[in-house]
Parts: structure tokens; sequence; C-alpha cells
């Protein structure tokens, strides 16, 4: 019998069920049915990282591996792999850039780690990610500056932006596509959700903080609510008022006018599975 298993990890990596390539995950859980017994090789996708393998079955489930965290869905499982095997490797710094009043510098000692240096302060980090390359700038709003830093790793890019006048602080973090700084703060999104939403955000500096000014959400061009079948509806519906956009298609007229009030009702849920 198939189950509905979700699996996660914080490499790229490839799986491969019973010796078949079945695709590829990342940080965000992707769905790969599994039966009981089957042989799953989960192989990271870059240097100096050690494949994992295992039987799905009942020992492994209810005593998985110290590096495994299984979440029980009611129906499926979340699998996630934590803290993936690296070989220790030479100093190596991924990038640097120095400014008049700051050094940052992105390296890797075995494992990635970030730093960021000015007069009065130091922050230190590490970087769960095996960053292939990165952007160090700065940023302007307001009149006031601020660090931007752009990790990259395979497909997959992270902004961070730093205040660094006084004591250092991380201000945002964020999964991007896109990003723009020139004039403000404009980053953008592709989700892989059922409507592939776009998410445009752009941002403003507000009592030193970084905050969303305004948001714009749309659809892939195809995609129409109306064609959802009735046991998709409820996962669309929540994906789109996840990620903020127009929820008018999902629901009824006696319900819109009390919509301000789902919030309560639904909580601040991070993700739809």
């Amino acid at each position: 019998m198939l189950m509905n298993i979700y699996l996660s990890t914080n490499l790229m990596s490839a799986i491969k069920i019973n010796g078949i390539y079945k695709g590829h995950f990342f940080n965000e859980p992707e769905l790969f049915p599994l039966e009981f017994n089957d042989f799953v090789e989960i192989v990271p996708i870059g240097k100096n990282c050690l494949p994992f393998s295992f039987i799905f079955d009942d020992n492994f489930l209810f005593s998985p591996p110290e590096k495994i965290i299984i979440t029980d869905l009611d129906g499926g499982y979340l699998i996630r792999y934590e803290n993936v095997i690296i070989n220790a490797e030479e100093f190596k710094v991924i990038a640097q850039k120095k400014f008049n009043d700051l050094v940052c510098t992105i390296f890797c000692d075995g494992n990635v780690k970030l730093s960021i240096e000015t007069n009065s302060d130091f922050y230190a980090e590490n970087v769960i990610y095996l960053i292939e390359n990165a952007e160090i700038d700065k940023l302007f709003i307001n009149g006031k500056e601020f660090l931007v830093i752009i990790l990259y790793y395979c497909d997959y890019k992270e902004l961070l932006i730093f205040s660094y006048k006084d004591k250092i602080e991380k201000l945002l973090q964020k999964k991007i596509d896109k990003v723009d700084y020139t004039n403000t703060l404009i980053t953008e999104e592709n989700l892989s959700d059922i409507a592939k939403h776009n998410i445009k955000c752009e941002w403003i500096e507000e009592k030193g903080k970084i905050i969303e000014k305004s948001r714009t959400v749309t659809c892939h061009d195809n995609f129409n609510a109306k064609n959802l079948s009735n046991y998709v509806l409820p996962f669309a519906f929540l994906e789109e008022y996840l990620c903020g956009g127009d929820c008018s298609a999902y629901i009824q007229d006696n319900i819109k006018q009390n919509f301000d009030k789902l919030k309560g009702y639904f909580g601040d849920f991070i993700g739809i599975m």
C-alpha cells in the first residue's frame, strides 16, 4: 500500500527508490509515495557530501537514526534529514567584501559560516546550506544603510538584510527568486504551490526595522480555481490565504463579510501539506 511520504533536507538531494531515480528535493517538503520495505537512497548533490539510505519499515519509522526527524501526519509522514555529513576540507573563502565601516566574509571550514565585523561589534552564524556563491552589498533606504547578502545554492537564493551601525542585527531573511535594491528593496518569489503563485513585495525601513510596504500576488496564467476538484480546493484556498492572495473565489458571500476573523480561526500556520 502506498503511503504519502514528504521528504525534506538541508542540502539539494536526489532520491532513488529501489534503485530508480525519482527526482530531487530540498528544503520545502516534496511528496514521494513509498511502500513498506522500499529501499530509499538520498544522495546530496555536491562535493564532500555522504549519501544516506534506509529501508522504509516500522523499525525506521519508530526508531529513526539520529539525523532523521519524523513527523506523523496522520495518513502520511514528513521525513526531515538534518545535518547531512560534510567531510572537512581546507579553509576556503566563498565571498568577502570590505567596506570602510565593516567586513563581511562567507567562508567554509568543513561547514559554511557567515561573519560580519565592525569597529564596535562582531556577528557570526552557521549557514545550513552548501553555499556556492554569494553577493555582498549595501542597501540605502530613507538615507539609512543596511548590509545586503544574497546566498546562492543550486537554483536556491536566500536574502539576508542586516543593520550594523550600532549593534549588528539581522532584520530580514527569506527565500527569493529575484531581488532589486537599486532604489528601494523589491523581492520576488515563485512558489511551487497549486496556483504557482508569484509574490512581489516592496520593503521599507520603519523604526530601524525592514517591513513589508506592499505585496502583489498573481497566479499562473492557466490557473482557474473553478477547475479544481473538491479534494484539492481546501488546499488551494489555504495556499491562497497564506501567500496573501485573493481568496474571493474560494469562499461564500456570507463568509466574505467575516473574512478578517479567519486569522484568529486559522492561527499562524506556515505551510500546507
